[in-house]
């Protein structure tokens, strides 16, 4: 059966999608995966040859899998489609269809909730075999008398090994670029793809130790009743990265996307660390909950080439992660951890999540003053909250909040947050040191609108901006290239890329839009 599975994700790194494509194939599927990541609803060219790519595979169904950011987007590329005379089954997918499957099932004929190997395989046989498709496990529709039906999940897939592993340019992938739908190529990946390509993502695990009310896995872990992490072995997980660093000397660094790495058993990690460093020895960047992160485990992965470390703060304040996040997580936690990783020389990369509304302005300066204990240097990424339907924190917003303090998630761009003096003052904390920021919060406390909190607030933000950031970003590289000036200069046009459109974001004039397009940081305008 022929089968065309469509991401309108911004970059390639689709990951979840490239293990659906590779199971469908195992399972003797022609399956096809395009990638969107410049697509235009309004642009009629560039429709028009997807619409020519879709009618020349002819697939027998479609799949589309989106997050809540490409809600929009795959709403209006659906419509096309079927407005067009395409009337195979599209069948979305992903975590806001399963967050939110109400949402979605009036756009597209089936929804697959939950995980997708088995649910699809089920779709394409029954299929085949012109049987009833209402009746395959996982997926949620609309029947004739307007009432949703949700059936029954597959079980989750428990021996990870039995999934096949996928390649870094995917075999039988297309890439929609401009007005032109090409076959996957090196090109195309240093364009669209994280760290142009030079960065391989791979997942050992599913499942995440914590189930924070603004988090997909939230939702997926009460769907299943499960919250017990799954891993691949260690085995497994060499023969896909010794394929993919065999076939793709151009990778330098892998990405491992657990939620949680160094939640899996000291036992697999000193395996994992053992045979990292004899059979890849490359670089590598994995997620951690700072509860999570220990001397033994930190000396162990950066032996083997951990040299990025991914953690969460969200907030500084333990009563917003404990009673709104339901994160059993303290800040003593996070600046222990970030003291190991700092102590061992590594990179942090840390999350704050800001525009919280149900977070007071005392609880928000709690964080600005956690960053300021937090070892620097460090790289700080800022989102602003988004409340994802479905989730706890949705409902919480919705008993709590006025609505219209609840942004739509899937309008939000949740790298775009308020441009005011405590968002400021929390992103200078990420850089300054505490002696230096203490002085501006403590006068911000006494005086918000004080001359000497004004005069030491915008001195000192210039003075991050213009000196402090790119200090700190040059430093953070160099040590990412194993302390080496030649590195640097080698790194720079990759994390550039990656990086300057959030650096950017701070600003307040719109010009930076026009400055990111013609240094080719692309962005779709969906």
């Amino acid at each position: 059966m022929k089968i065309l599975l469509l991401s309108v994700q911004r970059d390639l790194d689709a990951v979840g999608l490239k293990i659906l494509h590779y199971y469908l194939r195992e399972q003797g599927h022609e399956c096809k995966l395009l990638f969107l990541p410049v697509f235009d609803s309004s642009n009629e060219k560039m429709f028009a040859e997807v619409l020519k790519f879709v009618k020349d595979f002819d697939p027998s169904f479609i799949g589309v899998s989106l997050m809540s950011v490409e809600y929009h987007v795959s709403l209006k590329l659906t419509k096309l489609l079927k407005e067009a005379g395409i009337t195979v089954p599209i069948v979305w997918g992903g975590p806001h269809p399963t967050m939110t499957p109400e949402n979605c099932v009036d756009f597209c004929d089936y929804v697959c909730v939950g995980e997708g190997e088995l649910a699809l395989t089920e779709f394409a046989s029954v299929l085949a075999d012109r049987g009833d498709l209402k009746k395959v496990l996982n997926m949620a529709y609309r029947n004739e008398s307007g009432e949703i039906i949700k059936n029954p999940l597959h079980p989750q897939i428990q021996d990870l090994d039995t999934v096949p592993p996928y390649e870094h340019r995917p075999y039988n992938s297309f890439v929609l670029d401009e007005y032109k739908i090409s076959a996957m190529a090196p090109a195309l990946m240093d364009t669209y793809a994280p760290y142009r390509g030079r960065s391989y993502s791979i997942v050992t695990s599913r499942g995440c130790p914590l189930r924070c009310t603004f988090c997909c896995n939230n939702v997926y872990q009460d769907l299943y009743d499960n919250r017990r992490i799954r891993h691949r072995s260690v085995e497994h997980v060499m023969q896909e990265l010794e394929a993919a660093v065999r076939d793709n000397p151009e990778i330098d660094i892998v990405n491992i996307q657990d939620d949680c790495f160094l939640a899996s058993p000291v036992k697999i990690i000193e395996e994992f660390a053992i045979e990292y460093k004899k059979r890849i020895n490359l670089p590598f960047v994995a997620r951690a909950i700072p509860t999570w992160v220990n001397q033994n485990k930190m000396e162990n992965l950066k032996g083997a080439g951990m040299f990025w470390v991914i953690m969460g703060l969200q907030s500084g304040s333990d009563k917003v992660n404990r009673d709104i996040y339901q994160r059993k997580v303290l800040s003593k936690h996070f600046t222990n951890a970030a003291k190991v990783i700092s102590d061992l020389q590594m990179g942090g990369i840390y999350d704050v999540i800001l525009d919280n509304p149900l977070e007071s302005e005392a609880e928000k300066l709690e964080t600005i003053e956690t960053l300021t204990k937090t070892p620097k240097p460090f790289n700080p990424e800022f989102f602003s909250l988004s409340f994802y339907q479905g989730t706890e924190l949705y409902e919480i917003a919705k008993r709590e909040l006025r609505p219209e303090q609840i942004e739509d998630c899937t309008e939000k761009d949740y790298l775009q947050y308020e441009k005011n003096n405590i968002n400021k003052m929390t992103r200078m904390a990420a850089f300054l040191p505490g002696s230096v920021m203490r002085p501006v919060l403590n006068a911000y406390k006494k005086d918000s609108g004080s001359l000497k909190f004004l005069l030491l607030f915008h001195i000192l933000k210039l003075l991050t901006i213009i000196l402090v950031e790119p200090i700190t970003y040059l430093w953070l590289i160099y040590l990412a290239e194993g302390r080496s000036v030649l590195g640097v200069f080698r790194g720079i046009p990759t994390y550039f890329k990656e990086g300057f459109k959030r650096f950017a974001d701070q600003f307040e004039f719109p010009g930076m839009k026009l400055v990111t397009k013609l240094l080719g940081i692309k962005r779709a305008p969906h």
